[in-house]
């Protein structure tokens, strides 16, 4: 029996492919605009054509004659993704969503498969409204559905949107159907959580070139993440950044599982006052915690000048502090102040925690969403070794198969890592697709 056939645009390194190929697809044809990402793509999926192609542009001849039954891809996220707080509606990349349907509409696949950030469901009601009108005038019912790749097997708590699309043989629909489902109801899941210290099992030091050799455990042994990502005895890319000398001093200080954030409480996150306790009165570590805890939304009832600032005669009210004590952590470079009229206000800054740095993973959890600025030591911290996370690591935790080759320098693969789809994620969505009948 033949294989279906796909095409995919915006295919990036292939994370999305490859779970397809596992699954039993045949990848005819990988579309992006990127280079780097393609000489991957290619180096991975050797009997599939690429095509550096920017897809804003008409569709070629050559990629209508391949008359795929099946369109996948990923457009371009940075525009719906809230990760740093920033993303506009106006971006000019949320258009590629709709260059991406103008294709499907002209190529006219059995099935279409789309995927993006859960922040496609929240940029704009009527962005979702109008993506689901214009597949709707393709000739296609939508189904989208939000999705956690932890739910798969993927050691990582990644949600993504899939927006799964078929012919709709005459029916009409006004907009898109929206489910938040569990996956349990929809492409089944693992019998429990894949941990980090799964994900890291076998690898040895990095190494300046990247080689090694992988210490496995017998097959028989494996879960169904390590069937699919432990298919060779040796790996690439497992290059680690060193942390610089201040780096490795805070980097030490850091326990499995924690983070350092001044302004978010609870078990995993550290303060400026409990990393460096030794630096800090009782009196000046109360402003710290003070801050933390009310420079934000909560201090609107305390007079906060603005989101992150706090008057000082706040601060002082509700702690031991005193004025030098604050003016101290300014003069030390521990706060920032910003000028209001008259008033002055005080907030944390990045060097007193403001912001997430040194996760350090845990062996015996997931790791949260992986992403392109995470190979730096200042992002995402190995568990037990005093570095950032090898390449290799970040890709195990995206599933990727120990075989599964990158192209290009380190920050290159550090992209290339950080935007692809899940391999064995995109497996079990291949499966169901498969599963549906509409092939």
């Amino acid at each position: 029996m033949a294989k279906p056939v796909a095409i995919d645009l915006f295919c990036g390194c292939g994370g999305l492919s490859k779970g397809f190929e596992k699954a039993g697809f045949e990848i005819r044809l990988g579309i992006d605009c990127d280079d780097g990402f393609l000489k991957t793509f290619k180096r991975n999926h050797r009997n599939t054509e690429v095509l550096h192609y920017d897809i804003s542009g008409p569709v070629p001849d050559e990629v209508k004659r391949v008359n795929p039954d099946i369109v996948i891809g990923s457009p371009p996220c940075q525009g719906f993704s809230d990760a740093r707080g920033e993303r506009s509606l106006g971006d000019e990349r949320n258009s590629l969503v709709f260059d991406f349907i103008r294709w499907v509409s002209e190529i006219k696949p059995k099935v279409v498969l789309m995927e993006n950030v859960a922040g496609f469901l929240t940029i704009s009601k009527s962005f979702l409204k109008e993506v689901g009108n214009r597949y709707r005038f393709a000739g296609y019912d939508i189904d989208i559905r939000l999705q956690c790749s932890a739910d798969y097997g993927v050691p990582q708590l990644r949600n993504r949107v899939f927006c799964f699309a078929v012919r709709d043989n005459g029916r009409v629909i006004l907009e898109p159907r929206i489910t938040h489902s569990n996956l349990l109801t929809l492409f089944g899941s693992m019998e429990k959580y894949t941990t980090v210290g799964t994900a890291l099992h076998g690898l040895p030091e990095p190494t300046r070139e990247g080689v090694v050799k992988v210490h496995l455990l017998p097959k028989d042994t494996y879960s169904s993440y390590g069937e699919f990502v432990f298919d060779s005895e040796t790996t690439t890319n497992h290059m680690a950044k060193v942390p610089n000398g201040e780096e490795l001093k805070n980097i030490k200080r850091i326990p499995e599982g924690k983070m350092y954030r001044s302004n978010r409480f609870g078990k995993k996150y550290m303060g400026v006052w409990e990393l460096f306790p030794e630096k800090f009165t009782v009196e000046e570590a109360q402003v710290f915690e003070f801050i933390g805890r009310y420079g934000g939304w909560n201090g609107l009832k305390l007079g906060v000048t603005e989101v992150g600032f706090l008057p000082k005669e706040t601060i002082i009210s509700h702690t031991h502090a005193s004025d030098k004590d604050i003016e101290r952590l300014v003069e030390r470079g521990w706060l920032r102040t910003r000028e209001f009229g008259d008033e002055v206000g005080y907030a944390l800054n990045t060097k007193s925690g403001v912001r997430p740095m040194y996760m350090r993973l845990n062996r015996d959890d997931v790791a949260n969403t992986i992403v392109t600025h995470d190979f730096s030591p200042r992002q995402k911290l190995h568990p037990t070794e005093n570095r950032g996370i090898s390449l290799r690591e970040g890709a195990r935790i995206q599933s990727f198969p120990d075989s599964f080759v990158f192209e290009g320098g380190f920050s290159q693969v550090a992209k290339q890592v950080g935007n692809a789809v899940p391999p064995l994620m995109a497996m079990k969505v291949a499966e169901f697709v498969l599963n549906t009948g509409f092939l």
